[in-house]
């Protein structure tokens, strides 16, 4: 697969997250960083034994993107953003939830559509290896951004 754009590897990222905050709203959850990771193509993990749970796993660590930069400072970054804009929440540590400005988003249905953005983006992880996947992950995260962002002037969806 061909090294992404930090624009691609974004709306990728912003996609999983919407898709998995859509799906448990309104419970605050934590966020499945290794579909994520999966998802972005990110090689390499560090795994070690889970303390008090002999036998069980945890990530400690991620590989990089296919660009060569680190998985946790994009996702990091992107997470903040996110929060930043209004978008996402953290009301508990690690545990996320939608705001009403991007639940007023996903659930916009714009003309040209037969169906709510949040549900265009359901299978979101699937569609993130090929080009016209990434193409249609571009298109539906910069409309449900640009749909918040008309929410937060408020102007129509």
């Amino acid at each position: 697969m061909a090294d992404r754009s930090n624009i691609e590897t974004f709306n990728t990222l912003a996609a999983l997250v919407f898709e998995q905050l859509y799906e448990e709203f309104p419970v605050p959850v934590m966020l499945d960083n290794d579909e994520i990771a999966q998802s972005l193509g990110v090689q390499g993990y560090t795994v070690r034994e889970a303390p008090g749970f002999p036998g069980s796993k945890i990530v400690t660590d991620y590989g990089e993107l296919l660009d060569g930069s680190s998985f946790r400072q994009f996702y990091q970054a992107a997470l903040t953003w996110l929060q930043d804009e209004g978008l996402v929440r953290e009301p508990e540590d690690r545990h996320f939830v939608l705001t009403s400005a991007a639940l007023t988003a996903l659930n916009a249905q714009p003309d040209a559509l037969k169906e709510p953005l949040g549900k265009r983006l359901q299978g979101v992880a699937g569609k993130a290896t090929s080009e016209a996947g990434r193409a249609a992950i571009a298109e539906a995260v910069g409309q449900v951004i640009g749909v918040a962002f008309r929410h937060f002037l408020g102007g129509s969806t």
